[in-house]
């Protein structure tokens, strides 16, 4: 899995169901196309706006399904995020704290 994916993926699970279910929102389609055309010139993109595309429409009950495998398979979404996906602890309190506001 390339790191740009690696990224999108570490993004939604740090952020929660909540934030990704908002995001993926139809009222936020033109969010999504600008991430889209921002991504379109890097490595890896079709894979990761591909992976945009397939999640934008996801349920809530779908989500939480794959997160409670996550906490099945690995112990936790942290340590999912830390072992699989190569974000550190601190990599993802960065990702907390540019994408969560209170």
């Amino acid at each position: 899995m390339n790191r740009l994916l690696q990224w999108v993926l570490a993004s939604i699970f740090v952020c929660g169901a909540s934030v990704f279910i908002a995001c993926s929102n139809q009222s936020y389609a033109s969010k999504v196309e600008a991430l889209e055309t921002q991504l379109r010139d890097k490595e890896g993109a079709d894979e990761a706006i591909a992976f945009i595309q397939t999640m934008v429409g996801v349920s809530r009950e779908n989500f939480e399904a794959t997160l409670d495998l996550i906490d099945q398979r690995y112990g936790s979404l942290s340590t999912y995020i830390e072992n699989q996906l190569g974000f550190s602890k601190e990599e993802q309190q960065q990702l907390r704290a540019k994408y969560l506001t209170n």
